[in-house]
This record gives C-alpha cells, sequence and structure tokens, in this order.
C-alpha cells in the first residue's frame, strides 16, 4: 500500500467517526441529541436493574462531594451522569427524563424511605423507567407520570430505562449514611 493510499483511508476514517459523533472512545460520553436509528431495545424487555453495592466513600482528606462518586456504572454500563439531589425529607420530588439521561441521576434519600418521583419525558422518544421489583413504566415522548419508590436499607438500588441502557441511562437510590 503506498502513502496516497493510507493516507486518503485515514482522512475517511476521520471523517466517518466525526459524522457518527466523535472517536471511538468519546462515544456515549455525553447527552445524545438525536434519537437512535433502530427502535430495538438495548437489552431484552424483561431484562430489570440489580442492586448494587455502594461505592467506596472518598478520603476524608479530600473536599465533601456527591454521595455516589462518578462515574456510576450500572450493569456494565458507564452512567450519563446529570447530578445528585438529596430528597431525604421530601414525600416527593421531580425528574426529567431525557434522550439519553434522567436528572437528576442520584437520589439521595434515607434507608426505607418512599418516595413519589414525578417523571416528565422531555425527550422524543420512548423511555422507561424501571426499579427492579418496585415499579416498570414506559413514558412516550411528551408524557408525564408519577411512581413511588422505595429506598433499599443500605447502599444503593439502581434503576434503569431498559431501551438505552446501553446508552449509559441509568441512575441510583442511595442511602444517605447516618
Amino acid at each position: 500500500m503506498n502513502r496516497w493510499t493510507v493516507a486518503v483511508s485515514g482522512l475517511a476514517l476521520v471523517a466517518t467517526l466525526g459524522a457518527c459523533g466523535g472517536s471511538p472512545s468519546t462515544v456515549g460520553s455525553g447527552p445524545a441529541t438525536s434519537a437512535p436509528t433502530t427502535s430495538a431495545p438495548s437489552t431484552p424487555p424483561d431484562a430489570s436493574p440489580e442492586t448494587s453495592s455502594p461505592p467506596a466513600s472518598a478520603p476524608a482528606s479530600e473536599p465533601a462531594g456527591p454521595v455516589v462518586p462518578t462515574p456510576i456504572t450500572v450493569q456494565g454500563n458507564e452512567v450519563q451522569y446529570h447530578g445528585e439531589q438529596t430528597v431525604s425529607e421530601q414525600a416527593s420530588t421531580d425528574m426529567e427524563v431525557n434522550d439519553f439521561f434522567f436528572s437528576p441521576t442520584v437520589l439521595v434519600g434515607t434507608a426505607g424511605q418512599t418516595l413519589t418521583i414525578n417523571l416528565n419525558n422531555v425527550g422524543k422518544v420512548q423511555h422507561t423507567f424501571t426499579v427492579k421489583d418496585q415499579v416498570d413504566v414506559v413514558l412516550d415522548g411528551g408524557a408525564k407520570m408519577s411512581v413511588e419508590v422505595t429506598f433499599p436499607k443500605s447502599g444503593v438500588l439502581d434503576y434503569v430505562c431498559r431501551f438505552h441502557i446501553g446508552s449509559g441511562m441509568a441512575g441510583q437510590l442511595a442511602v444517605a449514611d447516618s
């Protein structure tokens, strides 16, 4: 292969990656700006989130930060992180469902707390809000719905969009340290 062929092939690869939204190392690292090209879910519809063990705490010498350190991984997928909200003293909270993330991504509550989450799908595509053994609802683009969840006794409980977990559309219900 001559240098000209190698140079043209390299440029074609760069152009292809640019058209796809980034390099292989950055694909899925930020919020998606367009709907997926297929309608097939990335995980089977019967897949459900699992309870995770709590992540290790940051050393005491570091400044206080989020309860759940980032990046967060759920079912082997790095989560599209859009903040943390403490809901310990609340009966309800609002959550934005978007293409392809939840905001806030982490809700911090107390052990056994019941919380109503007012979901608002501001995205254009259909998403689920699924918490293993608690709730599994489907929201069309533009739809709103309220669901009730219960925080675990300790650690974190994952929630996911079953259709887009492969794109990092997930989050956690985390129990604050007492």
